[in-house]
């Protein structure tokens, strides 16, 4: 995850010979689905079930050519749902993940604080 000027995003992922990028924009609310071709899909953030949202995503990426397969059991839940059948889950609250991401920018501008002062190699 890294951190930009709107939102979270992956950074480019390598797949097959291209790449490809995903970004959370908590401005506009919406994700961003980003080919090295200049192809992009905007999906809107809105409460929805978790199901289609995911159905949506996966739906995008292939229409970009760039089919993937996860894994769709979260981790670290006591009641975990795959999101592909997870039909309960639905809210989305704009201002909160505005927040998150404040709070995010905040953070790290910390972090990058104390690695200036590192003198030895620091990885992103």
């Amino acid at each position: 995850m890294r951190i930009t000027a709107r939102g979270i995003g992956t950074g480019l992922i390598p797949h097959q010979a291209a790449g490809f990028q995903i970004d959370f924009d908590f401005i506009d609310h919406c994700l961003l689905l980003h080919v090295i071709d200049g192809r992009t899909v905007r999906l809107p953030l809105q409460p929805q079930p978790t199901s289609k949202f995911y159905r949506d995503v996966m739906s995008s990426l292939s229409s970009l050519d760039v089919p993937v397969k996860i894994r769709t059991m979260p981790n670290e839940l006591p009641e975990p749902i795959p999101f592909d059948r997870d039909e309960t889950h639905r809210a989305y609250d704009a201002e909160y993940a505005n927040r998150y991401w404040r709070v995010l920018v905040q953070a790290q501008r910390v972090f990058e604080e104390f690695r200036a002062r590192f003198i030895g190699k620091s990885s992103p």
